[in-house]
């Protein structure tokens, strides 16, 4: 897996798009300490401010499924349980902590560089995660439309968002790529 981590970026997804034009065929992870353009479903507006877990994983793949978003919400769940429970996934691409949102996921296919839609793999899945970490979700505002928390809020302290970034990527990808 290639990983590439910028102090800022307008969009973790959007790098990761351009980054497998150059790395065809290959993961690549993209981590940002803040990110300015974030997006999550619909176009809608999300907010990236510094300590959370902002990143995107290009993961190709010979037949993308349908359910993508819940199998990326499942795993990490898995992930997030080392740290807390009461855990759900609001379907599709939220998971939330006792009807507040922790996390916020975006997947989206594009089709693979240099590939014709008969070669293989046909598509790359761009896998957006937002994991609200070390920063007290009361920084989010409260004009959002689920009322938001974070690990800081949940345990008292940070974590070490390196860690946690690896850990989610690694799970994803042991349940997209078993």
């Amino acid at each position: 897996m290639l990983t590439f981590h910028f102090e800022e970026i307008g969009s973790t997804s959007d790098e990761a798009k351009r980054l497998i034009v150059e790395h065809a065929d290959q993961i690549v992870l993209v981590w940002a300490d803040t990110q300015t353009q974030s997006r999550g479903s619909h176009g809608r507006s999300w907010k990236s401010p510094q300590g959370g877990a902002w990143f995107s994983l290009a993961v190709p793949m010979p037949r993308p499924e349908a359910a993508t978003p819940v199998v990326v919400g499942e795993a990490l769940i898995e992930t997030l349980s080392s740290y807390c429970d009461g855990l759900t996934l609001k379907h599709p691409n939220d998971i939330l902590r006792h009807g507040k949102k922790l996390v916020g996921i975006l997947c989206e296919q594009t089709l693979s560089a240099g590939r014709s839609p008969e070669e293989q793999p046909p598509t790359t899945v761009i896998v957006g995660v937002g994991i609200n970490a070390n920063f007290a979700a009361s920084e989010l505002g409260d004009d959002l439309r689920t009322p938001p928390t974070s690990l800081r809020d949940i345990l008292g302290h940070d974590v070490d968002l390196n860690e946690l970034i690896q850990a989610s990527a690694k799970t994803i990808l042991a349940r997209l790529r078993p």
